[in-house]
């Protein structure tokens, strides 16, 4: 099994398949009331949604076979957060952004091998959400493993 760690990020960063999407917000958490209530949760999934779809278009990403995500969520001041409670607000809805701009087929594991990577950062002047996507073009003929173990293995860490 390969490993993802923290010395896989800036080789990612240099690869073909390489895009990265920036929502100018920062996620709610699962402990905000917001995310309680149904109706101001379900508003903020479709806000995500329709976001990724358009930057998607925007940037004319392709569909890809199979993506890996990673996330930096950078918040405006240094409060202690819990990963776990931003984890599923901020992916099912990006992960049906991409669906819904066609970048993927379905949001399943079969395209979204690996669950998504996230991070905490600060910006005071700038809160957002930075998403970097790598993945695999159908015609390409890698498969995600063989891309990121090439990534791996120039890590860093391995040289």
């Amino acid at each position: 099994m390969t490993y993802f760690g923290p010395d896989i990020l800036p080789t990612m960063a240099d690869h073909k398949h390489h895009f990265s999407i920036v929502l100018p917000y920062t996620p709610i958490s699962q402990n905000d009331k917001e995310w309680r209530s149904r109706w101001p949760r379900s508003k903020y999934k479709a806000a995500v949604e329709r976001d990724v779809w358009a930057l998607c278009k925007a940037q004319k990403i392709p569909y890809l076979e199979q993506v890996y995500l990673i996330a930096t969520i950078y918040f405006p001041d240094h409060k202690r957060r819990d990963l776990d409670n931003y984890h599923a607000p901020l992916f099912k809805s990006f992960q049906d952004g991409l669906e819904a701009a066609g970048v993927i087929s379905k949001d399943d594991t079969r395209y979204i091998p690996e669950l998504p990577r996230l991070r905490f950062d600060f910006d005071k002047e700038n809160p957002r959400t930075e998403i970097t996507i790598c993945g695999i073009m159908p015609s390409a003929g890698e498969t995600l493993p063989e891309l990121l173990s090439g990534a791996v293995a120039n890590s860093p860490a391995n040289t």
